[in-house]
């Protein structure tokens, strides 16, 4: 569960962080001939939308598949002392 907690505190300042950098490439793409592709969360910040969601996929459902598996492992075996 903290684990859980700890990616969505990260997951947060890792969107602030992604605004900003999508900000200077806008400015950068402005005055170079080679553009940089945008890849900030906001709207208008980056080119491919659907490629945010599928890649928070991950971080986002297993810690908390995982604390339900360790959650029914234990409740399994505070019930039944003979796997233990």
């Amino acid at each position: 569960m903290f684990v859980g907690l700890g990616i969505i505190a990260a997951q947060h300042e890792a969107k602030k962080l992604a605004n900003a950098r999508a900000k200077l490439t806008k400015i950068i793409n402005t005055f170079s001939p080679v553009q940089i592709p945008l890849i900030g969360i906001a709207k208008g910040h980056r080119d491919s939308p659907w490629t945010l969601y599928l890649g928070e996929l991950p971080h986002m459902v297993l810690p908390w598949v995982l604390t339900l598996l360790w959650m029914g492992l234990l409740l399994a075996l505070s019930f039944d002392p003979s796997l233990s």
